[in-house]
C-alpha cells in the first residue's frame, strides 16, 4: 500500500457556467437531445405512413396541436443551431489541401452552406413533385 493522496475533484456539477465558451458548448450538446427527438418524430411518421391511410391521418392530426407545433418550432430552431456551430467547427477539424496549399476556413465553411443550399433545394423539388 501507499500513502499517497487520491487525486481530489477541481471541478464543481456547474463548471460549464463558468465561461460563455463552455455555455454555447453546453447549449450544443443539449440541442442533440433534440434533434433526436425530431428523428424519432420522423420515424414515427414513417410508421404511420407504412400503416394506412387511417394512422397517417390520425398522425397528422396530432402533428397540428399547438404542442407538436411549439415542439416542432423548437427542434428546428435546435437543428440549425446544431448545423451553424458544426459548419463553424468544421475547419477546425478538416484539413482539406489542393497541391499542398491548405483551404481558407471561410472557404470550408461556405462550401458547406452551399452544399447545404442545393440538397434542401432538390428535397423541396422532390418532395414538391416538381421532379
Amino acid at each position: 500500500m501507499t500513502n499517497r493522496k487520491p487525486y481530489p475533484q477541481s471541478l464543481t456539477a456547474h463548471w460549464w457556467l463558468r465561461r460563455p465558451g463552455y455555455r454555447r458548448y453546453m447549449l450544443r450538446e443539449a440541442t442533440s437531445l433534440l434533434v433526436w427527438l425530431f428523428t424519432v418524430e420522423l420515424w414515427l411518421a414513417l410508421l404511420a405512413l407504412a400503416r394506412g391511410e387511417a394512422s397517417w391521418t390520425q398522425f397528422v392530426e396530432t402533428l397540428q396541436s399547438p404542442w407538436m407545433l411549439a415542439f416542432n418550432l423548437v427542434c428546428w430552431l435546435a437543428v440549425l443551431w446544431h448545423t451553424v456551430t458544426w459548419f463553424q467547427l468544421t475547419p477546425k477539424t478538416l484539413d482539406l489541401r489542393w497541391r499542398g496549399e491548405a483551404f481558407a476556413p471561410s472557404t470550408i465553411k461556405t462550401g458547406h452552406y452551399v452544399a447545404l443550399a442545393v440538397i434542401s433545394v432538390v428535397v423541396v423539388f422532390i418532395l414538391g413533385g416538381w421532379l
